[in-house]
């Protein structure tokens, strides 16, 4: 009886083992001018760039990257904006499909808390002329705007129905 219970531990203890190997030892990244924590395969490559509003203001939008070991590619992105712009989910749709030279999939009304949102899929193409797929979701909290994004090659858009994908994007939260 007692070898038994213990068989069933070990047999669980290895089980939960063999999950958490499947998954890999994600990265609790949280960062604090952010606001933000999300899981990643790794530490994230941070970085930013400049971009203009369709009003003509000029912001900064807040990059972190991490690949996984297959290619597959996780970002963070975040930007604010003043009290002169107006943000539409319409016009950031339709600017990432152009800057993607993309076409749209699907998409989504979806939202983060009482926060809106709004999830696309889109087909992209590189300038090598190589297909990736990328799901990502817009969230309006405040005046900043997250995006959250999953990038595969056009090869693996199961992935983005993966555990890891829905890992990836149920961790994204917003820290006061």
């Amino acid at each position: 009886m007692i070898m038994n219970r213990l068989s069933a531990i070990l047999l669980l203890l290895s089980l939960s083992v063999v999950a958490a190997l499947a998954q890999g030892d994600w990265t609790k990244y949280t960062s604090p001018e952010g606001r933000y924590n999300v899981l990643l395969p790794r530490e994230p490559n941070l970085s930013s760039q400049d971009g203009t509003a369709p009003s003509g203001e000029k912001f900064t939008q807040y990059l972190a990257a991490s690949p996984d070991s297959t290619g597959d590619l996780f970002m963070v992105a975040y930007f604010d904006y003043t009290a002169g712009m107006v943000f539409s989910f319409d016009k950031a749709r339709d600017g990432m499909v152009a800057a993607v030279k993309g076409t749209l999939v699907s998409e989504r009304p979806i939202s983060l808390g009482s926060s809106p949102g709004r999830e696309l899929k889109v087909l992209a193409r590189a300038p090598t002329g190589n297909e990736y797929m990328v799901l990502a979701r817009y969230y309006q909290v405040g005046t900043r705007i997250y995006v959250v994004q999953m990038i595969v090659q056009k090869s693996d858009e199961a992935n983005l129905a993966s555990p890891k994908a829905t890992r990836y994007f149920d961790s994204f939260q917003v820290s006061k």
